[in-house]
């Protein structure tokens, strides 16, 4: 397990110093895909970034192999992919009124179970924070 978490590190040091190393038109558009026996995966979901990549083998090579851990780098392999990245969803905050608010603590006294009651009353104060930052 040690062994995979340093190479998936490695990996995540490769991808942030390729990030400085492409021209602004690149970025988020060239990957690292593996690193296996001396050759490193490097892919892009665009033909024209996979030629840029050809021509600026050397530079990245040369660059590249100062990381740690990459120092027997001998080359790439350059694929053309569709690449779905991770995008979380978007936000979508919710909001309550005064008046549910007033409810859930008016509820919260009535109730006899302690657990119960700490939830509602921490529910409506949630609501009263999220009034304030609005």
């Amino acid at each position: 397990m040690a062994l995979l978490m340093k190479k998936a590190h490695l990996l995540g040091l490769i991808q942030d110093e390729l990030e400085t190393l492409l021209p602004d038109a690149a970025k988020g558009h060239v990957f690292v895909g593996g690193y296996s026996e001396g050759r490193l995966t490097l892919m892009t979901n665009r033909a024209a970034h996979l030629t840029w990549l050809r021509y600026e083998q050397l530079r990245l090579l040369t660059h590249l192999k100062k990381i740690a851990g990459l120092e027997a780098l001998m080359g790439f392999n350059l694929k053309v992919r569709p690449i779905r990245t991770f995008t979380p969803p978007p936000a979508q905050p919710r909001r309550m009124d005064e008046q549910a608010a007033a409810n859930l603590k008016a509820c919260a006294e009535e109730v006899s179970d302690k657990r119960l009651r700490s939830s509602l009353e921490r529910l409506a104060k949630r609501a009263e924070n999220l009034d304030d930052s609005l």
